[in-house]
């Protein structure tokens, strides 16, 4: 499963978007990083995402669930809009299936809109009452660049120790050419 989020100008995400259709033949690689939470690193995870950067999060969620882990599964999501919170129905389904999966979501923009969730981008506080103890939790994070950068820091400020969060990088790199 893939999740490709269509940016104006760019080259792969337009392609996908507007030239494959149901049907196509392509030619795809295995994931290869090193971006995994088995369940035996820690007895609780944190997973935060921004936008498409779910993907990998609810990959993680999946596999917790399909093996009955019994930790603590925090995941803090944050995306532009209720249309673009990926996954919704999904974790939905999954909260009521799974006691040890707690969700907190916000939207940067929900005027308008049924959400009564939190709004606003993910700040210090909401990471705080979403997630209790969360400096003694290891930490997955999958975003958008700036957005990765921002949260390092700001979990560093709330004392969770640099190698206890592990990072997916997608989209362009930063000062890329």
């Amino acid at each position: 499963e893939t999740t490709i989020k269509r940016e104006d100008g760019g080259v792969f995400s337009e392609y996908m978007h507007g030239q494959i259709k149901e049907g196509d033949l392509v030619e795809v690689m295995a994931p290869s990083g090193a971006f995994t939470f088995t369940g035996k690193e820690s007895d609780s995870v944190v997973l935060i995402g921004g936008g498409v950067g779910i993907t990998p999060l609810m990959a993680a969620v999946r596999y917790l669930s399909d093996i009955a882990w019994p930790g603590s599964i925090y995941l803090v999501y944050g995306a532009q809009t209720t249309e673009h919170f990926i996954f919704r129905d999904e974790l939905e389904y999954l909260q009521r299936k799974m006691d040890n999966l707690h969700v907190a979501a916000t939207m940067a923009r929900a005027a308008g809109t049924s959400w009564m969730g939190a709004e606003g981008q993910i700040t210090g506080d909401f990471l705080m009452r979403s997630v209790p103890d969360l400096a003694k939790r290891r930490v997955h994070l999958c975003g958008p660049p700036r957005m990765m950068e921002a949260l390092r820091k700001l979990l560093g400020e709330l004392g969770v120790p640099s190698e206890q969060i592990k990072t997916e990088a997608f989209g362009p790199a930063l000062g890329a050419v």
